[in-house]
């Protein structure tokens, strides 16, 4: 179980790598007429209320509250009426496909906006190495997050040859996807969590993006 994974790695190395591994696998939220379960609350039947200021969706399921249950009403039904005053289903059903979308689109500006004031943070910072967590690891390089600002960058797989680490599959059976790998070479390969230091050698603000190059394992 979810819980149970989370649970053994709370306070470990690779809690961070396995937290955000967690996240980005769960399938993002779409609004839609439908009875649908929540999966992290495990309840068979959802309706989400956040500040209505944030979403249309909230705000419509605001209004129409508000209209079937007026203010003063001494009284309120023991159950509401399937679909009552929600409005058409066709109406609904594209409402929800455009409130999915745009929700989609704001949260890649918000992340675009993001990504920039870190890199303007990091470009800003006196230092030139820093402390970074092993994310993942693939045959053509190891992805790190510089911890201090939470910038991510890919370690190439020719920077590492140039100290002497290959790659090497750590699963061997070609037949699975997303085949991971180590770096070996020079003692035991790479792990998720394992801090590593490295040099920022390029900052690219237009792209949203840093180059770095490796420096050593943290604490040698």
């Amino acid at each position: 179980r979810l819980n149970d994974l989370l649970g053994a790695i709370r306070g470990k190395p690779e809690e961070q790598a396995v937290n955000i591994a967690v996240l980005t696998s769960m399938r993002q939220a779409v609004y839609s007429p439908d009875r649908r379960e929540h999966y992290a609350l495990a309840f068979p039947l959802y309706t989400h209320f956040t500040s209505p200021i944030r979403r249309y969706p909230d705000l419509h399921l605001h209004q129409t509250l508000k209209n079937l249950f007026p203010p003063g009403k001494a009284t309120l039904p023991a159950s509401l009426p399937a679909r009552k005053g929600l409005g058409a289903e066709a109406s609904l059903v594209a409402l929800g496909i455009h409130a999915s979308g745009a929700e989609r689109k704001a949260m890649r500006i918000e992340g675009e906006v993001v990504a920039f004031r870190r890199l303007e943070l990091l470009k800003k910072s006196s230092l030139r190495q820093h402390k970074a967590i092993v994310t993942g690891v693939k045959d053509f390089g190891v992805f790190v997050e510089i911890q201090e600002f939470f910038c991510e960058s890919l370690i190439t797989k020719d920077e590492l040859a140039r100290h002497g680490l290959t790659p090497a599959e750590c699963l061997p059976n070609r037949k699975r996807k997303g085949v991971d790998h180590v770096y070996g070479g020079l003692g035991r390969g790479f792990h998720l969590g394992e801090e590593l230091v490295v040099e920022v050698t390029e900052i690219d603000m237009a792209g949203r993006r840093c180059k770095v190059a490796y420096v050593g394992r943290a604490g040698n």
